[in-house]
């Protein structure tokens, strides 16, 4: 009776509490990508991790303007996510880079370090500044990349990478934004590496 009332009291605990045990330890990398004042949509979006609309921004209810792709870590190593789109306008698109959201991320950022950013363009060249964070500014902050728009950048350089010297360390609320003129009809793939962050 009294082990029975012990699981039932756990249950209930782990049904109230935001996250209970096990969820602490995920994390998740994720890519987002919109175009500038929403100004057009994107079509044939793929990922190899789970991809879907940004149904949360105030889009017109047209929710093919701005998108998410987002895997869970699932080993202490580096791991690739990857999105392919094609844009149905010529301008610019936002890449944002950060981690997974959690019920927790108040408490708990899940920290996530990101690495190697690359975009191909199908027959096109596209100029990505600054990948692999190995480029600095005066003040340690990575070149070509900022925080979203109109806010400061506040993801942390990092010295373990997945090549190179540097990655950035970031998480939900505290992403890494690069601005890029895309061409309309190309196919496009984003793929960056990350690792879950483990404190020593």
């Amino acid at each position: 009776m009294r082990k029975a009332f012990t699981i039932l009291v756990l249950s209930l605990f782990c049904a109230s509490a935001q996250p209970c045990f096990a969820q602490e330890a995920k994390s998740g990398g994720r890519i987002d990508f919109y175009s500038e004042d929403m100004k057009f949509s994107f079509k044939d979006v793929k990922s190899n991790g789970a991809v879907q609309p940004a149904q949360w921004l105030p889009q017109k209810k047209d929710w093919t303007k701005s998108w998410i792709a987002q895997a869970e870590l699932t080993s202490k190593g580096w791991e690739q996510l990857w999105v392919e789109f094609v844009p149905e306008g010529t301008g610019f698109v936002y890449i944002i880079l950060r981690g997974s959201l959690y019920p927790d991320n108040k408490t708990n950022h899940h920290e996530v370090y990101v690495d190697d950013v690359l975009i191909e363009g199908e027959k096109v060249l596209v100029l990505l500044g600054n990948g692999s964070f190995e480029d600095q500014d005066k003040l340690g902050n990575p070149v070509a990349w900022g925080g979203p728009p109109g806010k400061k950048l506040v993801g942390q350089m990092q010295t373990l990478a997945h090549s190179g010297n540097y990655s950035m360390l970031v998480w939900h609320d505290a992403p890494i934004v690069q601005r890029i003129m895309l061409k309309s009809g190309i196919k496009y793939r984003v793929s960056a590496w990350f690792k879950a962050y483990t404190p020593e």
